[in-house]
């Protein structure tokens, strides 16, 4: 299991911030929640970048989403409105 904070989210991926030195997987199953929303966004994704930042001992990475469904699509749209 890979934990990590979002750093960023739009429609069709997340940046995510984690312990430095821990190693993205190619491929993952994403699921975040926020606070308010009815149920977790879920979706694969697929690592397009990684990078490690040796001065705030931090790893970070950003993830492309392949596979929203229905229900998470609402639900990241409900949370991209809420953050404007």
């Amino acid at each position: 299991v890979f934990h990590g904070v979002p750093r960023d989210i739009s429609r069709t991926g997340v940046g995510i911030d984690a312990a430095n030195g821990l190693r993205f997987p190619e491929m993952c199953y994403v699921r975040l929640t926020f606070p308010g929303s009815s149920g977790p966004i879920k979706s694969r994704g697929r690592a397009v970048w990684q990078r490690h930042d040796e001065l705030a001992h931090r790893t970070q990475g950003g993830y492309k989403l392949l596979s929203l469904g229905t229900e998470s699509r609402a639900l990241l749209e409900h949370a991209l409105a809420s953050l404007k």
